[in-house]
């Protein structure tokens, strides 16, 4: 197991607190060298103005089923409800709930260093996104936290 290593034992931090409040370098997940960067108000414009939206539009209208005012309101409901803002206090909060749990339930959590090095490398080239799955949170919340480390 050498080239794994026990990333609970590596803070150089005296305190849990200290730790989540560390100076974060974030890498972007995804750099697209083709597009501006949009705000999020583009992005979700440029949802209601895809070839996939119409079609759904185009669907619904022919169903009777809504009208297009209402369609849109509640397609910006929906965007604005899944809808990306960053709090980096909100993230350090979380952080530290986690480490608490953690600490107190585990010995160690050994990580492949060498890897997770290789895929915070490749971050900016490929797009990556972690999604829980129905069955457990809890893979998610782990991997979101080695990629916190």
């Amino acid at each position: 197991m050498e080239e794994f290593v026990n990333i609970l034992r590596k803070s150089e931090y005296s305190s849990d607190v200290l730790w989540v409040s560390r100076y974060l370098r974030f890498t972007k997940a995804f750099i697209a060298t083709d597009r501006k960067s949009q705000s999020h108000d583009e992005i979700k414009q440029d949802v209601l103005n895809s070839d996939v939206m119409r079609a759904i539009e185009e669907l619904e209208l022919e169903a009777n089923t809504a009208d297009l005012a209402h369609l849109h309101a509640g397609v910006r409901k929906i965007l604005a409800e899944i809808g990306y803002t960053r709090s980096l206090a909100t993230i350090r909060w979380l952080a530290l709930i986690v480490v608490k749990i953690i600490n107190k339930t585990l010995d160690g959590i050994y990580v492949n260093e060498a890897s997770l090095i290789k895929l915070k490398a490749s971050m900016g080239d490929s797009p990556y996104v972690l999604v829980p799955t129905h069955r457990s949170y809890g893979d998610f919340i782990l991997m979101a936290f080695i990629c916190f480390v």
